[in-house]
């Protein structure tokens, strides 16, 4: 008896276990797809809840005791509060950055949150500072700007959605 690698390498395979040449192999395998799908459709006509039904049952009309029980209208909407960042940097007096400058929200929206200015900055290249994202556009914040050998700056902002300027904190050594 010859194997089944050696009936494979001299063109035939195995379908369904059954050895067949290569010109077999394709009707064995519609065969084997055209039984799964009896089967399956079988099942499906078989099992109740499965099959889909061309006849629906008939809506109840509603009773005076459905009206008492039945949910309050939606109001209207929530409304859509506009989202806003405020981006800036702690600088000098010549618009140097301020090396490990810490900004922290003193009042205001996100009272408490700090972040430390990353460098390097410069007022006139736009990289570096500090971001706060994701703030309530119109809602009025504090910052307090400090740094190891620097005097201490405050400001309120008040950021808005859409276009964005630059914040400055002025710094001068202490």
């Amino acid at each position: 008896m010859l194997s089944h690698e050696r009936f494979t390498s001299l063109g035939s395979r195995w379908c369904d276990g059954t050895l067949i040449d290569l010109a077999g192999l394709r009707n064995c395998l519609e065969e084997m797809l055209m039984r799964r799908l009896r089967r399956l459709l079988a099942m499906l006509l078989v099992t109740p809840g499965l099959a889909c039904s061309t006849t629906t049952a008939p809506t109840p009309a509603p009773t005076a005791s459905d009206a008492a029980v039945a949910a309050p209208s939606p109001g209207p909407p929530a409304p859509v509060v506009p989202r806003a960042f405020l981006w800036g940097m702690v600088i000098t007096q010549t618009g140097s950055c301020v090396a490990e400058a810490t900004v922290e929200v003193v009042r205001g929206q996100r009272a408490g949150e700090k972040l430390l200015q990353s460098t390097p900055c410069g007022a006139w290249d736009y990289g570096g500072g500090f971001t706060f994202t994701d703030l309530t556009a119109g809602s009025e914040m504090t910052l307090r700007a400090t740094a190891s050998g620097w005097s201490t700056a405050e400001k309120t902002f008040i950021p808005q959605s859409g276009p964005q300027s630059a914040v400055f904190l002025v710094l001068s050594p202490s």
